[in-house]
């Protein structure tokens, strides 16, 4: 068991801008560093690997799952969008992504929505 982050369509809309175009309770991870403009969404999204959409906020969840697992749906979902483009994608870019998410997930208390500000993630 380990802490992830999921998606979720708790507590969207408590900003303007709330976006939520994933599967509620997929696996979600914080996305390469964006375009850069500070007023993006890309500074605040979080990425579904199942549907590839964007949501502002996430669920921390319990689920039974080891990093192989995850870092091998990261990596088909990766492949299927053909990112990096026609290449298949670096084992390493995929575990520091894993490592990453999962890593703020314990930060949190299972049942906690957060948010992303750029690098920073907070409770909502």
């Amino acid at each position: 068991m380990m802490k992830v982050l999921v998606a979720t369509s708790f507590r969207q809309g408590d900003r303007a801008d709330d976006r939520c175009d994933t599967v509620e309770g997929e696996l979600v991870v914080v996305p390469g560093p964006g375009c850069g403009d500070a007023t993006c969404e890309c500074q605040r999204a979080f990425v579904g690997l199942a549907s590839r959409g964007v949501t502002t906020t996430a669920l921390v969840k319990r689920r039974t799952l080891d990093f192989p697992a995850y870092e091998a749906v990261l990596a088909d979902a990766l492949a299927g969008i053909g990112w990096p483009a026609g290449t298949d994608p670096d084992p390493a870019v995929i575990e520091l992504v894993v490592r990453e998410t999962t890593l703020i997930a314990q930060v949190f208390p299972v049942g906690a929505v957060v948010e992303r500000h750029g690098r920073q993630v907070r409770a909502r």
